[in-house]
């Protein structure tokens, strides 16, 4: 048995790049950024986990009883972290100026740098036939503007189906429909 332990011992390289691994992992989630794009990773991937998961269950003769546990598992893991990374950008602890109450002031603050008065400018622009759209500042106000539409209303659409804000059904539709059009 000793024998079998000591064939399958890792060489020191494999030792090396695992511990290059771990720590590359470790620096890479040490960062608001980079643990974001870890997390990011993780929920848009598990649908094409899952759904090679569902079709190797298919291939065994059990149904693949193990299989479909585990993309269970990792749908109601997915849907954690979908759940995580909304409160992080709830709080202003993820990338960038995303949130619904800290966030908020540093889009703010952001779009009143790119022009003091940012309705008169995007309204000068959309009646100003000789200005262009393809400038920094006119797309900064833009996305600036989409951004302070986009998170209060996913916040707010994802509190109402915690059910911490009463919104009807239909109500919290309109506010997670509208919110996507703001990200879009």
């Amino acid at each position: 048995m000793e024998d079998k332990v000591e064939k399958i011992k890792p060489s020191p390289q494999t030792i090396e790049r695992a511990k290059y691994l771990l720590n590359r992992l470790s620096a890479l989630t040490s960062t608001l950024t980079g643990l974001d794009g870890v997390l990011m990773l993780a929920q848009y991937s598990s649908p094409l986990i899952i759904a090679l998961l569902l079709r190797l269950a298919k291939l065994k003769k059990d149904g693949g009883k193990n299989l479909l546990g585990l993309a269970g598992g990792i749908a109601a893991g997915a849907g954690g972290i979908g759940e995580t990374r909304t409160v992080m950008r709830a709080f202003g602890m993820s990338p960038a100026w995303e949130a619904l109450m800290i966030g908020i002031l540093p889009i703010l603050q952001w779009l009143l740098a790119l022009h003091p008065r940012p309705l008169a400018s995007l309204r000068s622009l959309i009646t100003s036939p000789g200005q262009s759209l393809g400038s920094a500042k006119a797309l900064g106000t833009i996305q600036a503007l989409a951004l302070m539409v986009y998170y209060p209303l996913e916040h707010l659409g994802w509190l109402s189906g915690k059910g911490i804000v009463r919104l009807s059904p239909a109500g919290t539709g309109k506010a997670v429909l509208w919110s996507v059009r703001a990200w879009a």
